[in-house]
């Protein structure tokens, strides 16, 4: 289960482990959802530096 998901895409990951993909407000469109995807990394990084610090 574990080695599926690490051979799928970061953003795949993100989105799965958020469980976001369904309910993701953003188009389909790659330029959106790559944004709402970077969107959804800079708030996990920022979360875990808050948690560490």
């Amino acid at each position: 289960m574990w080695v599926l998901r690490l051979k799928t895409t970061s953003s795949a990951k993100t989105a799965g482990a958020l469980n976001l993909g369904a309910m993701s407000p953003a188009p389909c469109t790659p330029f959106y959802q790559f944004l709402y995807n970077l969107f959804i990394f800079l708030f996990i990084t920022s979360l875990s530096v808050y948690i560490v610090s």
